[in-house]
């Protein structure tokens, strides 16, 4: 008996993980941003970029536009080989600069029927802004290098945005800095 309960002691001090001193530069593979190509450059040398996808009211919209969107996107899936990505992500709804407008007109107005209407009006701005998120998708490429990035990227805009209506825009350094630290801060909340 005294022989197991040793070698139980054994095991548990070996199952012990050690410790690992990590940052996050040896997580993430990010080496660089390239501005000329308006692109992220890995530690391989790959590149990958983000899109938005510009969305649309679908319950509104005609039934030949949403044919024709279908279409577009069958066709990209089609002649786009390269692998890609969609991402979905909820923001909070931000209404703070249409309160700020209705604060100004509460204001300035002394009208009790107008008060009551712009008083309802920002009760309903700051009920969505605490329970409303907007949901906005985007587009993730990914390249081998960045002249095979270019190459792609003019694929990309000639598949998705070669008709009157684009179906995918640019993002700024900005934005792409805080969707990468969502994707990669899970718990966080970004404004």
């Amino acid at each position: 008996m005294k022989k197991s309960n040793s070698t139980k002691k054994g095991k548990e001090k070996s199952n012990k993980p050690g410790k690992i001193e990590r940052n996050v530069l040896d997580l993430l593979p990010f080496a660089y941003y390239d501005t000329s190509n308006d692109c992220y450059v890995l530690d391989d040398n790959s590149c990958i970029n983000l899109y938005q996808i510009i969305t649309k009211d679908l319950a509104n919209a005609s039934d030949d536009e949403k044919e024709m969107d279908c279409l577009r996107f069958a066709k990209f899936y089609k002649m786009y080989l390269p692998d890609i990505k969609i991402i979905i992500m909820n923001y909070p709804c931000n209404t703070q600069s249409q309160q700020a407008y209705i604060r100004h007109k509460l204001e300035v107005r002394k009208n009790p029927v107008h008060r009551k209407w712009l008083d309802i009006a920002l009760r309903e701005l700051q009920y969505l802004e605490s329970h409303a998120t907007a949901r906005e998708f985007y587009l993730l490429i990914f390249a081998d290098d960045t002249t095979l990035f270019q190459k792609q990227e003019l694929q990309l805009q000639t598949l998705l945005n070669s008709s009157s209506v684009p179906m995918i825009e640019k993002i700024s350094k900005e934005k792409k800095e805080s969707i990468l630290y969502k994707l990669n801060n899970k718990n966080c909340i970004i404004h």
